[in-house]
């Protein structure tokens, strides 16, 4: 199971990661299940190794059938500074888990916050706007750490 955020009525984003083996796909919108229409991997993912791919762990998957009303999603690009998670877990319970910024290199950003198998693809806020989406546990399974990928990269695939 991996999570998503709606950008628009008919596209989900979420970690490429989730979709990189060919996985059977459905969306599951609060009782409602879409399948997809169509999913796009970032072109760059595939081709890196794991220790740099978390920056373009992007995916979008497109369904046919329009969810109910969806609100605006203000993309910006990441700041030094504490951002939050919105994850729903395994459970169906919604978090919001709050992650202090380490750093980034090139594309990869690192933030300090205990995460779960399972929250792969969950919205990574800041300000009000979408500023990634949560990839991987820090390098080398680093306890409390995680790296999130970069959400202004969602338009260049």
């Amino acid at each position: 199971m991996c999570n998503g955020v709606r950008l628009d009525g008919q596209t989900v984003a979420t970690a490429a990661h989730c979709l990189a083996d060919g996985t059977n796909v459905s969306v599951i919108e609060a009782e409602a299940t879409l399948r997809p229409s169509a999913v796009q991997i970032h072109p760059a993912y595939e081709f890196l190794d794991r220790s740099s791919a978390a920056g373009l762990d992007l995916a979008k998957i497109f369904v046919e059938a329009p969810f109910g009303a969806a609100g605006e999603v203000v993309i910006a690009p990441l700041q030094a500074g504490p951002v939050e998670i919105l994850v729903r877990d395994s459970a169906g319970e919604f978090r919001n888990v709050r992650c202090e910024y380490l750093g980034q290199s090139g594309t990869l950003t690192e933030v300090s916050c205990l995460v779960r198998l399972g929250w792969s693809g969950a919205p990574v806020v800041q300000n009000g706007a979408l500023v990634g989406l949560l990839s991987a546990r820090g390098q080398r399974q680093t306890a409390g750490v995680a790296q999130i990928a970069d959400a202004t990269r969602l338009d260049s695939f």
